[in-house]
Protein backbone atom coordinates (compact mmCIF):
# COMPACT_ATOMS: atom_id res chain seq x y z
CA UNK A 1 0.00 0.00 0.00
CA UNK A 2 2.86 2.26 0.71
CA UNK A 3 4.52 2.13 -2.73
CA UNK A 4 0.94 2.39 -4.55
CA UNK A 5 0.00 5.63 -2.73
CA UNK A 6 3.04 7.04 -3.24
CA UNK A 7 3.61 5.66 -7.13
CA UNK A 8 -0.15 6.95 -7.23
CA UNK A 9 0.84 10.52 -5.85
CA UNK A 10 4.03 10.94 -8.08
CA UNK A 11 2.08 10.16 -11.06
CA UNK A 12 -0.70 12.58 -9.81
CA UNK A 13 2.09 15.57 -8.83
CA UNK A 14 4.00 15.11 -12.48
CA UNK A 15 0.79 14.39 -14.50
CA UNK A 16 -1.67 17.38 -13.28
CA UNK A 17 0.21 18.84 -10.20
CA UNK A 18 -2.18 17.85 -7.63
CA UNK A 19 -0.29 19.58 -5.04
CA UNK A 20 -0.67 22.83 -6.94
CA UNK A 21 -4.29 22.13 -7.30
CA UNK A 22 -4.92 21.25 -3.63
CA UNK A 23 -2.86 24.81 -3.04
CA UNK A 24 -3.93 27.16 -5.18
CA UNK A 25 -7.51 26.42 -6.41
CA UNK A 26 -8.71 24.09 -3.18
CA UNK A 27 -6.76 26.68 -0.39
CA UNK A 28 -4.96 23.92 1.18
CA UNK A 29 -1.89 26.16 1.81
CA UNK A 30 -4.37 28.02 4.13
CA UNK A 31 -5.17 25.24 6.21
CA UNK A 32 -2.23 25.36 8.81
CA UNK A 33 -2.66 29.00 9.03
CA UNK A 34 -5.83 29.28 9.84
CA UNK A 35 -5.98 26.85 12.38
CA UNK A 36 -3.24 28.60 14.14
CA UNK A 37 -4.92 31.87 14.11
CA UNK A 38 -7.91 30.03 15.42
CA UNK A 39 -6.43 27.83 18.12
CA UNK A 40 -3.15 29.63 19.25
CA UNK A 41 -5.40 32.52 20.68
CA UNK A 42 -7.34 29.79 22.69
CA UNK A 43 -4.55 28.66 24.07
CA UNK A 44 -2.73 31.81 25.06
CA UNK A 45 -2.65 31.30 28.83
CA UNK A 46 -1.79 27.41 28.48
CA UNK A 47 1.79 25.53 28.68
CA UNK A 48 3.53 26.30 24.91
CA UNK A 49 4.19 22.64 25.69
CA UNK A 50 0.50 21.75 25.50
CA UNK A 51 -0.48 24.14 23.31
CA UNK A 52 2.64 22.75 20.60
CA UNK A 53 0.79 19.53 21.50
CA UNK A 54 -2.64 20.34 20.37
CA UNK A 55 -1.53 22.16 17.50
CA UNK A 56 0.09 19.05 16.07
CA UNK A 57 -1.49 15.92 17.32
CA UNK A 58 -5.48 17.16 16.45
CA UNK A 59 -5.25 16.92 12.59
CA UNK A 60 -3.03 13.63 12.49
CA UNK A 61 -5.55 12.20 15.27
CA UNK A 62 -8.22 12.89 12.90
CA UNK A 63 -6.24 12.09 9.83
CA UNK A 64 -5.72 8.74 11.06
CA UNK A 65 -9.11 7.99 12.69
CA UNK A 66 -10.56 8.82 9.48
CA UNK A 67 -7.68 6.88 7.13
CA UNK A 68 -7.90 4.02 9.80
CA UNK A 69 -11.12 2.95 10.97
CA UNK A 70 -13.10 -0.09 9.65
CA UNK A 71 -15.43 -0.03 7.04
CA UNK A 72 -16.92 -1.56 3.68
CA UNK A 73 -15.41 -1.47 0.19
CA UNK A 74 -16.67 1.59 -0.49
CA UNK A 75 -15.25 3.14 2.39
CA UNK A 76 -11.96 1.98 2.05
CA UNK A 77 -11.90 3.48 -1.45
CA UNK A 78 -12.46 6.66 -0.02
CA UNK A 79 -10.19 5.87 2.94
CA UNK A 80 -7.50 5.71 0.17
CA UNK A 81 -7.96 8.52 -1.71
CA UNK A 82 -8.43 10.47 1.38
CA UNK A 83 -4.65 9.11 1.82
CA UNK A 84 -3.33 10.25 -1.22
CA UNK A 85 -4.45 13.85 -0.61
CA UNK A 86 -3.02 13.89 2.78
CA UNK A 87 0.19 12.69 1.34
CA UNK A 88 -0.06 15.20 -1.48
CA UNK A 89 -0.33 17.79 0.86
CA UNK A 90 2.65 16.84 3.12
CA UNK A 91 4.71 16.30 0.33
CA UNK A 92 3.95 19.85 -0.88
CA UNK A 93 5.31 20.63 -4.60
CA UNK A 94 7.28 18.59 -5.65
CA UNK A 95 8.97 19.83 -9.26
CA UNK A 96 10.57 23.00 -8.33
CA UNK A 97 11.84 23.28 -11.95
CA UNK A 98 8.09 24.55 -12.45
CA UNK A 99 8.42 27.00 -9.60
CA UNK A 100 11.71 28.29 -10.45
CA UNK A 101 10.83 28.50 -14.40
CA UNK A 102 10.27 32.44 -14.11
CA UNK A 103 13.60 32.98 -11.29
CA UNK A 104 15.83 31.19 -14.74
CA UNK A 105 13.93 33.60 -17.18
CA UNK A 106 14.75 36.72 -14.84
CA UNK A 107 18.05 35.48 -14.46
CA UNK A 108 18.64 34.84 -18.29
CA UNK A 109 17.64 38.57 -18.27
CA UNK A 110 19.99 40.22 -15.58
CA UNK A 111 16.56 40.75 -14.10
CA UNK A 112 18.32 40.60 -10.30
CA UNK A 113 14.93 42.03 -8.93
CA UNK A 114 12.56 39.81 -10.34
CA UNK A 115 14.27 36.68 -9.77
CA UNK A 116 14.70 37.67 -5.91
CA UNK A 117 10.68 37.78 -6.51
CA UNK A 118 10.14 34.40 -7.39
CA UNK A 119 12.70 32.55 -5.02
CA UNK A 120 11.17 34.79 -2.19
CA UNK A 121 7.69 33.28 -2.95
CA UNK A 122 8.70 29.79 -4.21
CA UNK A 123 11.39 28.45 -1.97
CA UNK A 124 10.24 30.36 1.16
CA UNK A 125 13.02 32.13 2.57
CA UNK A 126 12.79 34.22 5.71
CA UNK A 127 16.84 34.37 6.17
CA UNK A 128 17.40 36.67 3.05
CA UNK A 129 14.80 39.20 3.09
CA UNK A 130 16.95 41.50 1.52
CA UNK A 131 17.84 41.03 -2.31
CA UNK A 132 21.50 40.02 -3.18
CA UNK A 133 23.62 42.53 -4.53
CA UNK A 134 24.31 40.20 -7.37
CA UNK A 135 22.38 37.24 -9.35
CA UNK A 136 25.58 34.73 -8.08
CA UNK A 137 25.31 35.62 -5.02
CA UNK A 138 21.34 34.95 -4.91
CA UNK A 139 21.94 31.83 -6.70
CA UNK A 140 24.61 30.58 -4.25
CA UNK A 141 21.47 30.98 -2.07
CA UNK A 142 18.91 29.17 -4.33
CA UNK A 143 21.43 25.84 -4.68
CA UNK A 144 21.43 26.01 -0.88
CA UNK A 145 17.86 26.14 -0.71
CA UNK A 146 17.09 23.33 -3.36
CA UNK A 147 19.51 21.17 -1.73
CA UNK A 148 17.91 21.83 2.17
CA UNK A 149 13.97 21.96 1.46
CA UNK A 150 13.92 18.75 -0.25
CA UNK A 151 14.26 17.59 2.73
CA UNK A 152 11.43 18.28 4.74
CA UNK A 153 9.68 18.51 1.16
CA UNK A 154 9.81 15.12 0.55
CA UNK A 155 12.56 12.69 2.05
CA UNK A 156 11.40 13.45 5.61
CA UNK A 157 8.04 13.27 5.03
CA UNK A 158 8.82 9.74 3.18
CA UNK A 159 10.54 8.46 6.17
CA UNK A 160 7.74 9.04 8.27
CA UNK A 161 5.17 7.63 6.13
CA UNK A 162 7.13 4.51 5.28
CA UNK A 163 7.72 4.51 9.50
CA UNK A 164 4.31 5.10 10.69
CA UNK A 165 1.80 5.65 7.91
CA UNK A 166 -0.10 9.14 6.95
CA UNK A 167 -0.28 9.92 10.10
CA UNK A 168 3.59 10.06 10.47
CA UNK A 169 3.64 12.08 6.85
CA UNK A 170 0.94 14.74 7.97
CA UNK A 171 2.79 14.67 11.49
CA UNK A 172 6.51 15.92 9.93
CA UNK A 173 4.58 18.05 7.66
CA UNK A 174 2.81 19.57 10.41
CA UNK A 175 6.12 20.05 12.82
CA UNK A 176 7.98 21.57 9.93
CA UNK A 177 5.51 24.19 8.65
CA UNK A 178 4.96 25.27 12.48
CA UNK A 179 7.79 26.03 13.23
CA UNK A 180 8.23 28.05 9.96
CA UNK A 181 5.22 29.08 10.13
CA UNK A 182 6.00 30.87 13.74
CA UNK A 183 9.52 31.31 13.13
CA UNK A 184 9.03 35.26 12.66
CA UNK A 185 6.23 36.07 15.25
CA UNK A 186 7.03 37.97 17.73
CA UNK A 187 4.13 36.96 20.17
CA UNK A 188 4.54 33.29 19.68
CA UNK A 189 4.97 30.96 22.84
CA UNK A 190 5.23 28.02 21.32
CA UNK A 191 8.66 28.90 18.84
CA UNK A 192 11.07 27.82 21.47
CA UNK A 193 9.36 24.56 21.82
CA UNK A 194 8.68 23.95 18.19
CA UNK A 195 11.98 24.95 17.18
CA UNK A 196 13.46 22.26 19.91
CA UNK A 197 10.77 19.43 18.30
CA UNK A 198 11.92 19.75 14.78
CA UNK A 199 15.45 19.92 15.30
CA UNK A 200 14.78 16.67 16.84
CA UNK A 201 12.72 15.41 14.80
CA UNK A 202 14.44 16.22 11.60
CA UNK A 203 18.06 14.41 12.75
CA UNK A 204 17.39 11.12 10.93
CA UNK A 205 15.89 12.65 7.90
CA UNK A 206 18.58 14.97 7.15
CA UNK A 207 21.11 12.00 7.02
CA UNK A 208 18.91 10.00 5.01
CA UNK A 209 19.15 12.69 2.85
CA UNK A 210 22.82 13.14 2.90
CA UNK A 211 23.12 9.44 1.75
CA UNK A 212 20.42 9.77 -0.48
CA UNK A 213 22.50 12.59 -2.03
CA UNK A 214 25.91 10.24 -1.71
CA UNK A 215 24.29 7.55 -3.60
CA UNK A 216 22.74 9.74 -6.74
CA UNK A 217 26.20 11.47 -7.26
CA UNK A 218 29.68 11.95 -6.32
CA UNK A 219 29.89 9.34 -3.17
CA UNK A 220 33.08 10.26 -2.46
CA UNK A 221 32.85 14.45 -2.52
CA UNK A 222 29.71 13.77 -0.82
CA UNK A 223 30.43 11.33 2.09
CA UNK A 224 33.96 13.25 2.96
CA UNK A 225 31.30 16.11 3.36
CA UNK A 226 28.70 13.73 5.60
CA UNK A 227 31.06 12.37 7.79
CA UNK A 228 32.02 15.56 9.87
CA UNK A 229 28.63 15.93 10.65
CA UNK A 230 27.25 12.16 11.02
CA UNK A 231 26.90 12.19 14.38
CA UNK A 232 26.37 15.77 15.44
CA UNK A 233 23.41 17.12 17.05
CA UNK A 234 20.78 18.48 15.10
CA UNK A 235 21.74 22.10 16.28
CA UNK A 236 25.00 21.38 15.31
CA UNK A 237 24.25 19.99 11.95
CA UNK A 238 23.21 23.70 9.85
CA UNK A 239 25.13 23.59 6.39
CA UNK A 240 25.46 19.37 6.32
CA UNK A 241 22.77 19.09 3.19
CA UNK A 242 24.39 21.85 1.39
CA UNK A 243 27.90 20.91 2.23
CA UNK A 244 26.98 17.00 0.89
CA UNK A 245 25.10 17.64 -2.08
CA UNK A 246 27.55 20.14 -3.31
CA UNK A 247 30.36 17.78 -2.41
CA UNK A 248 27.85 15.44 -4.54
CA UNK A 249 27.59 17.63 -7.54
CA UNK A 250 31.43 17.43 -7.68
CA UNK A 251 32.19 20.71 -6.69
CA UNK A 252 34.25 22.16 -4.11
CA UNK A 253 32.06 23.98 -1.69
CA UNK A 254 34.04 26.86 -1.05
CA UNK A 255 35.32 27.20 -4.55
CA UNK A 256 32.30 26.63 -6.77
CA UNK A 257 33.29 26.80 -10.70
CA UNK A 258 30.11 26.47 -12.19
CA UNK A 259 28.05 29.39 -13.87
CA UNK A 260 25.29 30.02 -11.27
CA UNK A 261 22.22 29.00 -13.34
CA UNK A 262 24.17 25.72 -14.51
CA UNK A 263 24.81 24.74 -10.49
CA UNK A 264 20.94 25.40 -9.80
CA UNK A 265 19.81 23.07 -12.34
CA UNK A 266 22.64 20.45 -11.26
CA UNK A 267 21.42 20.76 -7.85
CA UNK A 268 17.85 19.82 -9.16
CA UNK A 269 19.13 17.52 -10.95
CA UNK A 270 20.91 15.59 -8.06
CA UNK A 271 17.17 16.06 -6.04
CA UNK A 272 15.72 14.61 -9.04
CA UNK A 273 18.34 11.70 -8.68
CA UNK A 274 18.03 11.22 -5.13
CA UNK A 275 14.61 10.86 -5.64
CA UNK A 276 14.70 8.14 -7.73
CA UNK A 277 17.38 6.19 -5.62
CA UNK A 278 14.49 6.39 -2.50
CA UNK A 279 11.60 5.20 -4.68
CA UNK A 280 13.90 2.22 -5.68
CA UNK A 281 14.77 1.34 -2.19
CA UNK A 282 11.30 1.39 -0.89
CA UNK A 283 10.05 -0.53 -4.14
CA UNK A 284 13.13 -3.28 -3.31
CA UNK A 285 11.79 -3.16 0.23
CA UNK A 286 8.20 -3.61 -0.94
CA UNK A 287 8.88 -6.75 -3.14
CA UNK A 288 10.77 -8.34 -0.13
CA UNK A 289 7.87 -7.88 2.14
CA UNK A 290 9.76 -5.28 4.67
CA UNK A 291 6.88 -2.80 3.45
CA UNK A 292 3.46 -3.54 3.37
Amino acid sequence: MILISLLVVLFLEYQFKLSSVLGNRLGARALLPAWYDFFSPQLRNSSPRISYLILVSLPVILAVWLTQMDGDFLLGVAQFFLTILILSYSLGPLDQNTHLKSYFEALERDDLQAAFIVVQENLNQKQHKDCPESSEALGRQVTDLILRQCNFRFFGVLFYYVLFGVGGALAYNLICNIEYHVRDKKESTIHPVAKVVRTWIDWIPQRLTALLYSLAGDFNGAFARFLPFALKSGSQSDGMLEQTGIGAMGLDFDNRELDIITENREALALVSRATKVLILIIAIMTVFGLLT
